[in-house]
């Protein structure tokens, strides 16, 4: 097995080649229980003759798929294993690794590249890739304006889209405080039950609508 993706109803499983000249394959089978050892499964798809890396499932019952072909790495199916848009090896030379994920009406593919060693964010949309050739995603930059601190600080944030969220974070991952973020926060060191939170380390952590994500680690002294 080389990669797997799916939800609740139905896990989908890429698989090595049964023989020597056969194609890759794509098999549904039924989510095991926790500690179950076997699986009633399905081949659905024979596809082409591309060695596949890794797959991600999407709610659209949409297969997304690593692959090494030269022309066009990175391939989606349906679920019946019929194909569907492709990125061609001038937007992504290679792919070995692969994810979906959808913010609002934009989707997302994350594909790892092993020609340049990173990692590529395209946005698509359901009838194929969005305005062609995509630029680098931004990036969004966090500071504070002191660190450690100890009553109040500020946290600042460049690159970040309007309406974006702000989560902090105590060492035990428990959320003390959400709130809308706009590219600023004074915080008073109170969670958002009113009380004054105690000394440590905490996580900022910064979301906004373009799916553009960043973290930065303070402390309270």
């Amino acid at each position: 097995m080389t990669g797997v993706g799916g939800n609740s109803s139905n896990v989908y499983l890429a698989g090595n080649k049964t023989s020597t000249t056969g194609p890759e394959m794509i098999a549904r089978c039924s989510p095991l229980p926790l500690g179950a050892s076997v699986s009633f499964a399905t081949h659905i798809s024979q596809i082409n003759s591309v060695n596949i890396y890794d797959i991600a499932y999407t709610s659209a019952n949409e297969i997304w798929a690593a692959t090494n072909d030269t022309s066009s790495p990175v391939k989606c199916y349906a679920s019946n294993g019929n194909p569907g848009v492709e990125f061609p090896s001038s937007l992504i030379s290679a792919a070995r690794g692969i994810a979906f994920y959808n913010v609002g009406s934009l989707n997302y593919v994350w594909v790892s590249n092993p020609d340049d060693n990173k990692i590529y964010l395209v946005c698509v949309n359901p009838v194929g890739i969005e305005g062609g050739p995509h630029p680098e995603p931004a990036e969004i930059v966090l500071s504070s304006g002191m660190n450690p601190f100890y009553e109040s600080v500020t946290i600042s944030a460049t690159g970040v889209s309007e309406n974006a969220t702000i989560e902090i974070f105590d060492i035990t991952g428990r959320s003390v405080l959400r709130s809308s973020f706009n590219g600023a926060l004074h915080w008073d060191g109170h969670g958002s039950d009113g009380t004054s939170v105690p000394s440590g380390y905490y996580c900022i952590r910064v979301l906004d609508t373009d799916g553009c994500t960043a973290t930065l680690s303070i402390v309270k002294l």
